[in-house]
C-alpha cells in the first residue's frame, strides 16, 4: 500500500507540472541604428506568446515621438514597423528603448538615431537695418568649420569665421546701406562649411523686409506705380481692380468716387490695373493671413501708439509672434513691418466717405466666389486679427483700401 501512495503522488505531481505554462520566450534585435535621414525599419519578432510594444524616448519632451510603431501587439512571432522620422541635429545622437512584454517577461531593443552629419547655423536669413550692425550666429557642427563671404564682401565681414566641434558663435558685420537705389535691395551670402556640408546665411539691406519666403513692402502703395513718402504714411486707396488712386486721409467723399453694388467682372487684378510699382504685386488673402495670424492667441502682431512707437501714427507692426515683436520701434521693427493706421472709404452703401479710421487696413488680390466682394485684412488695438464688427472678412469692390505689395526675394 505504501508504495502504492509513493506512485500515486508521484504521478501526480507530474500531471500537475504538465499542466503549468513555461515562461514565454521573447527574441529582438539588442540594437537599432538608423541615420539622420530617417527610415522604415521592419524588425522581426519571435515569441513564444502574444506581446505588447512600447517605445519610451531618452530624449527630452521637445523631441519625443520621433518614431511611429505599427503594430503595438503582436500575436506570437511577427513583424514590428518603425517608421523613423528626419532628425536634424548635429552634435548628438537621439535614443529609445523598445520594450516586448508577455506576462512577467520582458525584452527590450536599442534604437539610436545618429546626428546629422554636418553642420547647423541659428539663423538662415536676416533683414539688416539700413544703419547696419554687429550680427552673432550660432554654428554647430560635428568637426571644424570656416564661414566665408562669398557674395556682398564688400559690405559684410567676419570678425569671428572658424570653429570646432560642438556649439561656437561665428560674428559678422554689416556696413551702413549705402550705393543702392531707394527700393533696392541688397544680398549678401555667407557659407559656413566643414568641407563636406555647407550651410549658408544669406543676409539682406534695403527697402523691403524677408518674411516667410516673401519681400514685404516698408510701406504702402501711394500714386499709381509708386510707394508712399514714408512708413506711416496711409498712402492712397484703390479699388478692387481700378487704378484710381483715392486719397487716403480727408473726410467726406472724393470728387468723382462711384459707389454701389457691382460686379467688376474680374476674380483677380487685371495687370495694367494694379497700382503696385513695377516687380512688386498685390498678395493673396492666404499671404496675408501667414503674415499677420488669424485665430485669438495667434496672432502676429502688434499694436503701437505713437507715443511709445517713434511713428507719426498709431499702427500695427506685423509678421511675427507677439513676444517676438515685444518693444518694436520706428527705428527697431524687430524683423517685422509697420501698417499704418488708416480705414476704409465705403464702397456698397455710400459714396466714398472715410469710415473705421481706428484700423490698419489692407486689401488683397483674392476674391471670394463671387465678383462683387474681395478679402481684406483690418487690424486694430482691440488686437482681434480678422476684421472689424461681424463681418466676414470681405468688402465690396468699390470700396477703397490701402494697398501693402509683396515682390520675390531677391537673389
Amino acid at each position: 500500500m505504501k508504495h502504492k501512495i509513493i506512485i500515486l503522488l508521484s504521478l501526480l505531481a507530474f500531471a500537475v507540472a504538465g499542466c503549468q505554462k513555461a515562461d514565454p520566450v521573447i527574441s529582438i534585435q539588442e540594437e537599432l541604428i538608423v541615420e539622420s535621414a530617417g527610415e522604415t525599419v521592419n524588425v522581426p519578432v519571435q515569441c513564444t506568446a502574444d506581446t505588447r510594444a512600447v517605445i519610451t524616448y531618452d530624449t527630452p519632451v521637445t523631441q519625443s515621438d520621433w518614431i511611429l510603431l505599427l503594430p503595438r501587439i503582436l500575436y506570437k512571432d511577427g513583424v514590428l514597423t518603425l517608421f523613423v522620422s528626419e532628425y536634424d541635429a548635429v552634435l548628438s545622437d537621439r535614443t529609445a528603448t523598445l520594450t516586448l512584454t508577455s506576462g512577467e517577461t520582458t525584452a527590450t531593443m536599442r534604437i539610436i538615431q545618429k546626428a546629422k552629419d554636418g553642420i547647423s547655423i541659428s539663423r538662415k536669413f536676416f533683414n539688416a537695418p539700413d544703419g547696419g550692425g554687429p550680427l552673432t550666429v550660432t554654428v554647430g557642427a560635428n568637426t571644424d568649420w570656416t564661414a566665408t563671404v562669398t557674395k556682398g564682401a564688400e559690405w559684410v565681414s567676419i570678425s569671428q569665421g572658424s570653429g570646432s566641434q560642438g556649439e561656437s558663435p561665428m560674428a559678422v558685420s554689416v556696413k551702413p546701406l549705402s550705393g543702392i537705389g531707394e527700393f533696392d535691395m541688397r544680398v549678401a551670402v555667407v557659407q559656413v562649411s566643414t568641407g563636406a556640408k555647407t550651410e549658408e546665411l544669406r543676409i539682406y539691406q534695403g527697402f523691403g523686409t524677408i518674411i516667410g519666403g516673401l519681400r514685404w513692402a516698408d510701406r504702402n502703395v501711394g500714386a499709381f506705380g509708386q510707394f508712399s513718402a514714408s512708413p506711416d504714411d496711409v498712402g492712397c486707396m484703390y479699388q478692387f481692380d481700378n487704378a484710381t488712386a483715392w486719397p487716403g486721409t480727408g473726410d467726406g467723399a472724393p470728387s468723382g468716387y462711384q459707389g454701389g453694388w457691382t460686379d467688376c467682372g474680374h476674380s483677380s487684378w487685371e495687370a495694367e490695373k494694379d497700382p503696385s510699382p513695377e516687380g512688386w504685386r498685390l498678395p493673396t488673402m492666404e499671404e496675408f493671413e501667414a503674415l499677420c495670424g488669424w485665430d485669438v492667441g495667434e496672432q502676429k502682431y502688434i499694436w503701437l501708439d505713437p507715443s511709445l512707437s517713434g511713428f507719426s501714427v498709431p499702427g500695427a507692426v506685423v509678421g511675427l509672434s507677439r513676444a517676438d515683436l515685444e518693444g518694436a520701434t520706428s527705428t527697431d521693427l524687430k524683423g517685422g513691418i509697420f501698417i499704418p493706421q488708416s480705414g476704409h472709404r465705403v464702397g456698397g452703401s455710400g459714396s466714398g466717405e472715410l469710415i473705421d479710421k481706428e484700423r490698419a487696413a489692407v486689401q488683397t488680390n483674392t476674391t471670394p466666389n463671387e465678383n462683387w466682394d474681395r478679402y481684406v485684412y483690418c487690424l486694430g488695438a482691440d488686437n482681434w486679427g480678422k476684421s472689424w464688427g461681424d463681418w466676414e472678412i470681405k468688402a465690396c469692390v468699390r470700396s477703397a483700401f490701402p494697398i501693402r505689395c509683396v515682390a520675390p526675394i531677391p537673389e
